[in-house]
């Protein structure tokens, strides 16, 4: 019968063999490593010689690994096999079974070491070793010999994961697992305990004897196999810096956080690939928390507490930097302090589990009681450089703020309040980040400060330092009492996707919003952005005594069950006051498409005495969009729809004015905001600074005008349909001579246009 000795490749099999060689077929234990040949691989070509089958297709052998194991089973004695071949079937031939097998020991490495050693032996990149190792599909067969022998040697390892797992679950062979460290740091223990269970599985009663095991360890030792390795080649290697094992912060009270080092640089996909299979590793070898797990204080030795945590995560992260990634597991990891990340940062956590999170305890030297954020990169009084944060949740936990110890230290900072905040950082990636409950903003983004003109009209320019040069991605911010993602005195922000959800308007009651890119932020280029029970989607603006946000592209805006869908305003100029008209500077916004639907006026009073829209439109009246006094917005297509949410948007669906000048829109597509007096307005802009339409279609969206353009707005409308069904609106299109009207139709209107 067959016992295996299994493993992915790169594992230490070899060394696990020598040793067993030694024991099994020596007189007294001496290695020789021509007892190496004892203990074969399977499958190999010499074992299927007398077996028909084509050398040039691949996995055409494994219709008889079964016949070829009944042979070697022929005289019925006991043989160790060693294998790389993942356990299960291939073109629904199994690998072994029951009949053939009686038992396994399966040896499992670290997978950063295995990495390291599969790079090496294989001549790989980072790149290519990575998707090696996570490759359900992956073989090996004899490259070196294939012109002679082609996929004669063929083995289906599959991935590390897969094939760990592929022998874990099976229950037709009594299989041992072992730990590679472990072998190599309680060598005499395991070694014992490994021929303990082939004694039981193979019934064997003979007594372990103890001094030839001794012996076999000694001539396989590490030292002299490494040795012999540098000598003839030995094929199994240790890496010459072993890497550390996950550690994190746990019953042993050990306070550490161990890293991954790879010598040179790993990307975002890399380095998340490596994340699972680390977690993985952790979970299922080492038998780690389970997926989800938080570690508090009740986990810790009674005296380790969080204080030594964070510390410990703070000591983690200012080595991760660079070519170091550091891989956080799945755990939620509490801290006290605000975790401010070095130049060249480089971290990366399990998507959607990873956590970190302000702690909040009865006991006040435990917990983060300031405003704090609980991640900042950078300072206001200094430029720094940024680096590659992915697959964290940054949790701000706004209970901390309240009856917990002193809540000195808080808003003395521009960051304070915010969970994830990037100010005056040059560079850096930031992708799959979710933050949670921030009593200010979700992730932000700044320049040195937020410190304005302080009058109307006189505009500080964009100072010294800023952000800049940064690219986000998957970033979705949920809860924040203001803004979600948002954006201050920074320039060439690239990004993926933004969202924000549930904001509770506890910091700004009117104005609290998914994505806002605000004062001297410029070359916005982000391709999606959306959100949902929030006040406004997407804001883009400017306060009266700020120059406003500007060239800014953003690709699609999805916004659902929200006070307003987007918001491009600059406040304090438009209607009148000293800023009375357009905002003088450059606006330039350009949006491929905005989709609005299913309206909610959310957190919806009217504060005592102001308006709806006001001259500003800081009122909280619901409209799918709203665009005042900005120079130049383009829109592609604006789509609007009340899938069923009557009675919330009453007045204007779509609303332009204060000043605004050249926009243009190519189709507008309103539908079914019955409850609405206008679908589209116009008001207030510059003669002869024409508003252009390519395309309008609204329907059963303005109980009085489907369109209302004012007497100082020129507009061009390239073709339109307006319907309403139902009883008569008063006129489909309400305008003036200044407007220029090309095909159309209208319905459901006593008066068709007037213009």
């Amino acid at each position: 019968m067959i016992f295996w000795i299994a493993s992915y490749p790169k594992s230490g099999n070899t060394w696990l063999r020598a040793l067993l060689s030694a024991y099994f077929y020596s007189q007294n234990g001496e290695y020789d490593e021509k007892l190496l040949k004892k203990i074969d691989q399977f499958p190999t070509r010499k074992y299927f010689t007398d077996f028909e089958y084509n050398k040039k297709i691949i996995g055409d052998t494994c219709k008889y690994w079964i016949k070829a194991q009944e042979k070697v089973n022929i005289d019925k004695k006991l043989k160790f096999f060693k294998t790389h071949c993942a356990f299960g079937k291939v073109n629904n031939f199994d690998f072994t079974n029951s009949l053939n097998s009686i038992g396994c020991l399966y040896i499992v490495r670290d997978p950063r070491n295995v990495f390291s050693s599969v790079k090496n032996h294989y001549e790989l990149d980072n790149d290519k070793a990575i998707k090696w190792m996570t490759n359900e599909k992956q073989f090996v067969y004899d490259v070196e010999k294939f012109d002679e022998v082609g996929f004669s040697d063929f083995q289906f390892i599959s991935s590390w994961s897969l094939n760990y797992k592929s022998w874990k679950i099976q229950k037709k062979v009594p299989t041992k697992f072992i730990r590679y460290e472990d072998l190599l740091e309680k060598t005499f223990a395991v070694s014992k305990e490994i021929l303990e269970f082939i004694n039981k599985t193979t019934i064997n009663k003979t007594r372990i004897d103890v001094q030839k095991l001794k012996k076999a360890l000694n001539s396989t030792s590490f030292e002299k196999l490494k040795n012999k390795e540098q000598k003839d080649g030995f094929s199994e290697a240790v890496p010459s810096q072993p890497l550390e094992v996950l550690n994190v912060t746990g019953s042993d009270g050990s306070g550490t956080i161990a890293f991954l080092h790879t010598g040179d640089e790993f990307n975002e996909s890399q380095a998340r690939s490596f994340s699972w299979m680390m977690q993985e590793y952790v979970n299922e070898v080492e038998a780690g928390y389970d997926e989800g797990a938080t570690v508090t204080t009740g986990m810790l030795d009674r005296t380790v507490g969080v204080v030594t945590n964070t510390t410990a995560m703070k000591n983690f992260i200012n080595v991760a930097v660079g070519s170091t990634v550091g891989i956080l597991g799945d755990e939620t990891y509490l801290i006290n302090d605000t975790l401010t990340l070095p130049d060249s940062h480089n971290l990366q956590g399990v998507l959607g589990k990873t956590t970190i999170r302000a702690h909040s305890d009865s006991d006040a030297s435990e917990s983060m009681n300031n405003e704090r954020p609980v991640i900042r990169v950078g300072l206001s009084t200094a430029q720094t450089f940024g680096g590659k944060v992915d697959g964290l949740i940054v949790d701000y936990n706004i209970d901390r703020t309240t009856g917990i110890g002193s809540t000195t230290g808080g808003f003395e900072l521009d960051t304070d309040g915010t969970a994830f905040a990037l100010h005056n950082v040059q560079g850096g990636r930031y992708t799959n980040i979710t933050t949670m409950s921030a009593k200010k903003h979700g992730f932000d983004i700044l320049g040195d400060n937020y410190n304005r003109s302080g009058s109307d009209g006189t505009y500080n320019q964009k100072l010294n330092l800023v952000s800049r040069d940064i690219y986000v991605d998957k970033i979705v911010c949920m809860g924040m009492g203001d803004d979600g993602f948002t954006t201050h005195g920074v320039e060439y922000i690239t990004g993926g996707s933004v969202w924000g959800e549930f904001c509770r308007a506890t910091f700004s009651p009117r104005n609290s919003n998914a994505v806002e890119i605000d004062d001297y932020s410029r070359y916005i280029n982000i391709k999606d952005m959306g959100g949902r029970f929030v006040h406004s989607v997407v804001e883009v603006k400017g306060h009266g005594d700020a120059a406003p946000a500007e060239h800014v592209y953003i690709g699609r805006i999805f916004a659902e069950h929200s006070t307003r869908g987007l918001l491009i305003r600059h406040l304090d100029h438009g209607d009148s006051g000293a800023d009375s008209g357009v905002s003088p500077f450059e606006g330039d916004v350009v949006i491929d498409n905005v989709y609005y639907r299913a309206p909610l006026v959310y957190h919806g009073q009217l504060p005592s005495g102001t308006s709806g829209s006001g001259s500003n439109g800081l009122g909280l009246e619901s409209k799918a969009g709203f665009i005042y006094a900005y120079d130049r917005v383009q829109i592609g297509n604006f789509t609007a729809r009340c899938d069923g949410a009557d009675n919330v948007i009453t007045t204007e669906v779509f609303q332009i004015g204060g000043g605004g000048s050249n926009l243009f829109v190519n189709r507008i597509d309103i539908s079914d905001f019955t409850s609405a007096t206008q679908g589209l307005d116009l008001y207030g802009s510059n003669p002869g600074a024409y508003s252009m339409f390519n395309s309008i279609r609204i329907h059963n969206s303005g109980t009085v005008e489907g369109v209302d353009i004012g007497g100082n707005t020129d507009a061009v409308i390239g073709s339109y349909a307006i319907t309403k069904t139902g009883s008569n609106g008063s006129t489909g299109i309400d305008g003036h001579s200044g407007v220029k009207l090309g095909q159309g139709f209208v319905s459901g209107y006593t008066t068709s246009t007037d213009v």
